[in-house]
C-alpha cells in the first residue's frame, strides 16, 4: 500500500466494486481491506423498480465501476 491511497483517517483513494443504485456505490478501502457502501449527498435517483432505475444505475455502473475514486467523509 502506497502512501497516496490512505491520505488520512477521513480520506483515502479505493476502487468502486459495485454499484447499487443511481446514487450509492461500494469503494474497497485499501487499508482496512473491506467494502465500504457510499451514497452521494444531495443527489437522488429512482427506487428500485421506479421508472428509469435500471438506467440511473446502469449510467453510473458503465462510469464508475474499476475506477479509482478519492473518497472524502
Amino acid at each position: 500500500m502506497t502512501k497516496s491511497q490512505v491520505l488520512n483517517e477521513k480520506s483515502w483513494i479505493g476502487t468502486v466494486v459495485d454499484v447499487h443504485s443511481g446514487d450509492s456505490l461500494s469503494v474497497l478501502h485499501p487499508q482496512k481491506n473491506t467494502v465500504e457502501r457510499l451514497y452521494f449527498p444531495h443527489t437522488r435517483a429512482p427506487a428500485v423498480n421506479l421508472p428509469w432505475s435500471f438506467e440511473a444505475r446502469e449510467a453510473l455502473r458503465r462510469r464508475a465501476i474499476g475506477q479509482k475514486v478519492k473518497v472524502e467523509i
